[in-house]
């Protein structure tokens, strides 16, 4: 990106923050203050929270990343809709933006099933890794006339969010002064007066404590949602927090055939799962599924009991990667084993 466009950008900012004085249209109104993330070389880390975006801005984050070829996910929910655009930098082209703005991927609006058949999502994303570790950039785009709210999703397995380490305070040189002492002649019997020194220097000015980030949020675990989703473990024990959902994922053929999912001891711990669509797993936060493990009546010395154990079973016409949400509501953490088999199913990443 040349200089010049650089320069466009902060006026852009600058008109943009002047709403606040009735310069432009209420409509295009944001907060007062605006954002300092507005170079690579104050870009702020990822933190997957919601943040707002002034009209016409560009504003730079980051994310480390340990190299090796490992996959990097990068989504952020309804900015296509919004009209918002995000470019993907290597530290190299980051480095050199003010001289030219080359960059290594774009935010994409993907194809997804829609009433239509296929129509462009909502959403923005883009996936891809790299030999090198280091860390990479995302530039956040708002080409409207609107201030925006987005959110920034960067994940993967060699993927991190650094926590910048808070600057100590300068502490003051304590300003020491010596008192002249009483000189008295040896002769004279007089007493001459004492020397008042001049009053010690104020101390001197510091500069105000920097402001530090507040550190990223920890998470309870790592796949937390689908798009951090890792591939079924079958048949093995698993702990899961307490209030938390995990997510998993299988790919399946589409072929009807059939799809058997199992949580054993579902209906004995409480904890249960959903089975999610690609696209419904997209817009999860609806919480919208198309099934969840059931209980299964079984022979015991009464004839037919309910089953300990959670079931699904069924089949899609549609190949994909699907997803299942087991969640714990209980106030302690637990153990479970989730059990998947099929004909035309994979879980080897």
């Amino acid at each position: 990106m040349k200089a010049k466009i650089l320069i466009g950008t902060f006026v852009a900012l600058a008109l943009a923050l002047a709403v606040s004085f009735g310069s432009l249209p209420s409509a295009a109104q944001g907060p007062t203050t605006g954002p300092t993330n507005l170079s690579p070389f104050y870009a702020l880390y990822a933190d997957f929270q919601p943040h707002q975006i002034p009209a016409g801005a560009w504003l730079w984050y980051k994310f480390d990343y340990g190299g090796e070829n490992k996959r990097i996910n990068i989504f952020s929910p309804n900015a296509g809709a919004a009209g918002l655009e995000f470019r993907v930098y290597t530290p190299e082209q980051a480095r050199n933006i003010e001289n030219e703005d080359r960059f290594v991927g774009r935010g994409n609006r993907d194809q997804v099933p829609c009433a239509e058949g296929r129509c462009a999502s909502v959403d923005l994303t883009w996936q891809g890794a790299f030999k090198q570790y280091g860390t990479y950039y995302v530039l956040v785009i708002n080409p409207t006339n609107y201030w925006k709210t987005f959110s920034l999703l960067i994940t993967g397995e060699n993927v991190t969010h650094g926590i910048p380490t808070p600057t100590p305070e300068p502490s003051p040189v304590p300003v020491t002064t010596s008192i002249q002492p009483v000189i008295t002649s040896p002769v004279i019997t007089t007493t001459m007066p004492t020397i008042i020194p001049p009053p010690p220097p104020p101390p001197p000015l510091l500069p105000p404590p920097l402001a530090v980030p507040s550190p990223t949020p920890v998470r309870a675990v790592e796949n937390d949602s689908p798009y951090t989703a890792i591939y079924v473990r079958d048949n093995r024990d698993q702990n899961i927090p307490a209030n938390t959902s995990m997510w998993y994922k299988f790919d399946y053929g589409g072929d009807r055939s059939r799809i058997w999912i199992q949580l054993y001891n579902g209906n004995v711990s409480g904890i249960w799962f959903a089975i999610f669509t690609p696209d419904q797993a997209i817009h999860f936060t609806d919480d919208k599924f198309i099934g969840r493990g059931m209980t299964q009546p079984v022979l015991c010395d009464q004839g037919r009991c309910t089953g300990n154990d959670l079931v699904w079973v069924g089949n899609f016409t549609v190949p994909g990667t699907y997803f299942i949400r087991v969640t714990n509501p209980n106030d302690k953490p637990w153990t479970f084993k989730l059990h998947i088999e099929g004909d035309n199913i994979n879980i080897v990443e």
